[in-house]
């Protein structure tokens, strides 16, 4: 566990422990040690005493984020197509969690309509689907492209209402991997510097 997120706990623990042990219950005093416990700087002050944690570094060193790789083959198959857009959306998903986030595979009768804007100020409007922008390991269209769908949103009160989505090329693929990798280097390297 983090020692940031193990201070947290025991901040969050201490103060449910004092409001609801000690919380005085005549009329007068009522809500004293809730507003005492909020006040940090009231209680939570020195004098403290630091002492090592029982940490050591461990054994993989940076293989350590191989741990992360997925152990199901069906989630691994959910996070090798699944795409983003240039602003981190969902532009494309195979995963049964996640139906009606971006474009659907094929485009079809029954799928919203789709506005595809190249750079170049061609558009194109239709029933398209994730495979009019990328098909069999190559890109349908250039970066720079906007694609907008509209859809029927009923995500919130007040009924349906029709929302646009809006993707802009280049789409790509995460690596949590790699990405741990990198969030791994830049904090080695601010502890360094």
């Amino acid at each position: 566990m983090l020692p940031s997120l193990l201070t947290k706990d025991i901040k969050t623990g201490l103060k449910q422990f004092l409001t609801a042990g000690f919380e005085p219950s005549d009329a007068f005093m009522q809500g004293l040690m809730s507003r005492f416990v909020e006040d940090e700087s009231a209680w939570l002050k020195g004098p403290y005493v630091q002492v090592g944690l029982p940490f050591v570094q461990g054994q993989k060193g940076k293989q350590f984020f191989s741990t992360f790789e997925t152990q199901f083959p069906v989630m691994q198959g959910y996070e090798r197509d699944t795409w983003y857009d240039i602003n981190g959306r969902i532009t494309f998903t195979n995963s049964k969690g996640l139906t009606g986030v971006g474009l659907p595979r094929k485009g079809g009768r029954n799928t919203p309509r789709v506005r595809i804007q190249t750079p170049d100020g061609n558009p194109r409007e239709g029933n398209f689907g994730w495979e009019d922008l990328y098909k069999d390991g190559k890109w349908m269209v250039p970066d720079g492209t906007v694609v907008t769908e509209e859809v029927m949103d009923d995500t919130l009160p007040g009924g349906p209402r029709k929302i646009e989505r809006r993707y802009v090329a280049p789409f790509a693929r995460a690596d949590r991997e790699e990405d741990y990798r990198i969030a791994w280097a830049f904090f080695e390297s601010s502890r360094e510097g």
